[in-house]
């Protein structure tokens, strides 16, 4: 008799825990977490660009945190899930299988070379993705929803706005431009946007070349000799190379123009001013695709007001990252809202979300464009205009070049 109970016992023991497991399994799936919605997010957080990520993620998250408190969705519970690739290659599928497998019904992943990486992935799973700039390796992508253009887009726009903006009858020739590159990847999707304009408008600027140097490297005396004729250099490493870089071209005796695209003068700007003398940061101008912070318009107001309550550190919030964290989070909340919508919360999924960011049609003030996708095989980009900005040696801030927003060609809709 003892026995028998004892086996009874010991079989729901085992029922227990078989049921536990399952539902232990579909969590693990996102299935029974009803009215919670799992981010995943990939990216460098200790690594040698998280000066630049970190303050770009917790802005993301501040535009979700102030979206839900305005304007709240019942019953919704936002989780994120992390995981550091610490800019290393080898870490990018990893980290993406081991953010799959915790459940996330989506992903915000910023790196072009990460999407490269996992774009097959995305598809295979169902993946609804959030990125900053589109990879033009992968090329149009179902999965992957982008807040701007590629590297390559940025250049094409850099050159567009010389090409507007250049005085050809004042000056009498036409404006150099030329390209301090290095070994990353992001080296050459920059190249590529430069090479596309060489090949379409020749007869409008003098290309003087690109260099490209080593990651790491700490001195630049033959690129800037090699450069130094240009009226515009466009620098694409980050970090403290290109604060360096930026120095030594100075103490060199070039005085033209420096010039990025978002990845560079907006992230990493406080590492420039602590290496280079402020009088010598003349002439230095960035193209960006949001308006800036010392915008008036409600999208920067509101992102200042969310940013001085929620930042533990508002100042390293305030540069590049900022603008592009807050962005893509009130693209990201919009998805789920239509997603909520279109389904209901207790059924929201992958392919839901997927949809959502398929559906947005967003008219904000401040930008050079309405955000929304186009269908078939066109990219999945929400920005498709940029502006420029300068360096303002007496108010020590970034203002408005004055200039008109411009489209990259490839980004040009019919």
């Amino acid at each position: 008799m003892g026995r028998r109970l004892f086996r009874r016992v010991t079989l729901m023991l085992l029922g227990v825990l078989l049921i536990a497991s399952t539902i232990v399994a579909a969590c693990g799936e996102g299935e029974a977490r009803i009215g919670e919605i799992q981010i995943g997010i990939l990216t460098d957080f200790t690594g040698p660009a998280a000066f630049a990520t970190v303050p770009t993620v917790d802005s993301f998250k501040h535009a979700i945190r102030w979206s839900l408190e305005q304007d709240p969705i019942e019953g919704l519970e936002i989780k994120y899930v992390s995981y550091d690739q610490r800019t290393d290659p080898a870490r990018v599928s990893p980290g993406y299988m081991w953010l799959k497998g915790r459940g996330v019904d989506m992903m915000y992943i910023m790196s072009p070379t990460d999407n490269s990486i996992l774009a097959d992935d995305y598809r295979k799973d169902g993946m609804p993705v959030i990125a900053s700039a589109v990879s033009e390796e992968v090329g149009p992508h179902p999965n992957i929803f982008y807040l701007w253009g590629s590297d390559g887009h940025g250049t094409e726009a850099v050159t567009q706005w010389i090409m507007d903006n250049w005085d050809y009858e004042g000056e009498g020739r036409l404006p150099r431009i030329g390209h301090l590159s290095w070994t990353h990847p992001t080296g050459g999707f920059h190249q590529a946007g430069f090479n596309r304009m060489v090949e379409w408008h020749s007869d409008k600027f003098d290309w003087v070349g690109v260099e490209s140097v080593p990651i790491g490297s700490t001195g630049f005396a033959g690129e800037i000799s090699r450069l130094r004729t240009a009226d515009f250099i466009f620098t694409t490493p980050v970090g403290a190379m290109l604060a360096t870089f930026m120095r030594e071209a100075r103490d060199r005796g070039y005085t033209g123009a420096f010039v990025s695209g978002a990845n560079q003068y907006p992230g990493y700007w406080p590492l420039v001013k602590g290496a280079v003398a402020a009088h010598q940061l003349y002439e230095c101008y960035f193209l960006y695709w949001t308006p800036w912070w010392t915008e008036d318009v409600p999208y920067i107001l509101e992102a200042r007001e969310a940013t001085d309550k929620y930042a533990r550190n508002p100042e390293l919030i305030y540069t590049g990252g900022g603008p592009a964290g807050w962005s893509t989070g009130v693209l990201t909340i919009e998805a789920i809202r239509l997603a909520v919508e279109k389904v209901g919360l207790d059924n929201i999924d992958r392919a839901a979300i997927l949809e959502g960011f398929e559906s947005i049609e967003m008219d904000i003030e401040g930008f050079g464009n309405t955000w929304k996708t186009t269908p078939d095989d066109d990219w999945n980009v929400y920005c498709r205009t940029t502006k420029a900005y300068q360096w303002d040696l007496e108010k020590l801030e970034w203002i408005d070049a004055g200039t008109d927003w411009i489209t990259p060609p490839s980004l040009a809709r019919d």
